[in-house]
């Protein structure tokens, strides 16, 4: 399934930066580490300068676990209870999955320090958590949409830095108050997940 949207990433960037304030930092949050132990990130929490609302953002900084050295920092628009993050290795490289958007998609390369980020309106999918398949080609993503609509989606994340990423399959209706959950990769073409009543599905992505 191919999705054809326009980027606007750059207006939530815009947003962000306009009430953002270095002086209104809350409180540092847990440490993160990457698969092998190499990197970590931490979470920083600001208060926004807007005038309507009350916005908190997160700062995500990613350092080097041995030098300390920051290796990346950017801001979400959203508080970090929203946060969903998976750390990756694949083809040698590190790389962190953390959306800069509360409805986008966002990866950072470590080994080239560089952020790549999607956000549209046409896709209001949130991601809650990230189940990489075996081979780190796939990514199985439990979200919600704006709605209120819980849906299980996987992606071909084989380009890890090529956004959008291509949906291999979508799963609506995902409740887990009533018994759905996302069990496990039987391998890297196949997912197993809990629909109502506790029935286990398979299904070739």
């Amino acid at each position: 399934m191919e999705i054809t949207m326009n980027n606007e990433i750059e207006h939530i960037r815009t947003e962000v930066r306009k009430f953002f304030n270095q002086d209104n930092k809350l409180n540092v949050t847990h440490l993160d580490y990457s698969e092998n132990g190499l990197y970590y990130y931490t979470k920083e929490l600001y208060k926004q300068d807007a005038p309507d609302k009350n916005w908190i953002v997160c700062k995500v900084i990613i350092r080097d676990r041995k030098t300390d050295e920051k290796i990346m920092e950017y801001i979400t628009n959203f508080e970090d209870k929203y946060i969903c993050a998976c750390w990756i290795s694949k083809n040698g490289n590190d790389y962190l999955f953390l959306p800069e958007a509360l409805e986008g998609q966002s990866v950072v390369d470590i080994s080239q320090r560089q952020l790549y980020s999607f956000y549209s309106q046409e896709d209001t999918f949130t991601w809650k958590s990230i189940y990489p398949s075996m081979d780190r080609n796939k990514i199985a993503v439990d979200g919600f949409l704006n709605d209120g609509t819980n849906e299980l989606r996987v992606y071909d994340i084989a380009d890890v830095t090529q956004l959008p990423y291509r949906l291999l399959y979508k799963e609506t209706n995902f409740i887990h108050e009533a018994g759905c959950s996302f069990e496990l990769w039987e391998n890297n073409n196949t997912i197993v997940f809990c629909q109502k009543g506790r029935n286990l599905t398979r299904v070739k992505v």
